[in-house]
C-alpha cells in the first residue's frame, strides 16, 4: 500500500479512537495474522479497525488492506444477487473469515 493511502488510513484510525500499530504488532501482521493468539476483545477491535476504514474509505480499499493483512483471499465483491451497502459487504467478509480461522484453527490455515 502507498505511503499516501497509509497516512489516510492512520488519521481515519485515529479519528475513532484506534491508533497506529507497533513495530511488534507490524512484525506480526507481515508475517501473518495469528487469530489462534487474539482474544475475542482483539477480535472485536480487528472487526471495529476494518468497519471504520471500509466507512471511511469504502469497501474496495478496506476490501484490499484486509487481504493483505491477513493473507486470506476472498473475492466477495457483490451482494449475491441483491444491493448492500459496503458496511454490509466488510460484514459478511469478516463473518467469513472467522468462520475460515474458527473451523481450521491450530495451524491448518
Amino acid at each position: 500500500m502507498d505511503k499516501d493511502m497509509m497516512d489516510k488510513v492512520n488519521e481515519a484510525m485515529k479519528a475513532n479512537g484506534m491508533r497506529e500499530l507497533s513495530l511488534d504488532e507490524m512484525d506480526k501482521v507481515a508475517g501473518g495474522l495469528h487469530t489462534d493468539d487474539m482474544t475475542a476483545a482483539d477480535k472485536m477491535e480487528f472487526n471495529n479497525t476494518f468497519m471504520a476504514i471500509t466507512q471511511a474509505f469504502g469497501f474496495d480499499v478496506a476490501h484490499q488492506m484486509f487481504m493483505e493483512a491477513t493473507g486470506y483471499q476472498t473475492y466477495y465483491k457483490q451482494g449475491h444477487g441483491h444491493s448492500v451497502t459496503d458496511e454490509e459487504k466488510m460484514k459478511l467478509v469478516l463473518d467469513e473469515f472467522w468462520n475460515f480461522t474458527d473451523n481450521y484453527s491450530g495451524g491448518h490455515h
